[in-house]
């Protein structure tokens, strides 16, 4: 696995999706907040999430799946270069 970037693993729970996330103290260390991330991203689709800074989760419908996971990338995108 490449730990420069988070990893989020899914799994399809009738109509929604569950999420978990976990990064790097490293990551950490440069701005990243996945329960931040998780949880802003996972309200914008009618979800729920948090969590910690190296660990979190969410719970999304599925059809937002995609959408999901562009705004998540942004979102680290964002931590990363305004640390």
């Amino acid at each position: 696995l490449d730990n420069s970037k988070p990893v989020i693993g899914m799994s399809r729970l009738h109509n929604d999706i569950k999420i978990s996330g976990r990064t790097t103290r490293e990551m950490v260390s440069k701005g990243v907040d996945l329960g931040s991330a998780l949880r802003d991203s996972s309200n914008n689709f009618g979800g729920q999430g948090g969590g910690h800074d190296i660990a979190a989760g969410a719970m999304i419908p599925f059809e937002s799946k995609d959408n999901f996971l562009h705004l998540v990338n942004e979102m680290v995108e964002y931590q990363l270069s305004n640390d």
